[in-house]
């Protein structure tokens, strides 16, 4: 439990500045300020339709439901994000171990190098 808390306290000081950022300038305005299903609250037609070239409605409800109850804020969307890179980093984890286990490989720095380089890499 240690481990993964010490992992988790690395990650939010490596990405802790993103939590102070809006929203991106790239698509952030035409999927999620702009999004007219986000501001009427027509949130069916999310699950029946294309919006923005995409059919993604579970992504876009969650989307949706942190927009309306956190009133348009971007630091929702960046604990979310937090949350699903460590749920990722730690999966990742599991995966090597597992991996390494079953091709009788003993190398422990091979997983942190890996995981490290997923975990703290920029494009992240």
């Amino acid at each position: 439990m240690k481990f993964w808390l010490l992992i988790a306290a690395l990650l939010g000081a490596v990405y802790f500045q993103t939590f102070q950022a809006g929203f991106l300038p790239w698509d952030d305005d035409y999927n999620i300020t702009l999004n007219l299903y986000y501001k009427i609250g027509v949130w069916t037609d999310l699950w029946t339709r294309i919006y923005y070239g995409m059919y993604i409605p579970i992504t876009s409800s969650v989307w949706g439901l942190l927009y309306k109850v956190f009133n348009g804020s971007p630091l929702p969307f960046r604990i979310l994000n937090f949350v699903l890179h460590f749920i990722n980093t730690v999966l990742l984890y599991n995966f090597l171990t597992w991996w390494m286990q079953r091709l009788k490989i003993n190398s422990p720095w091979l997983i942190w190098m890996t995981l490290a380089l997923f975990a703290f890499h920029p494009l992240q």
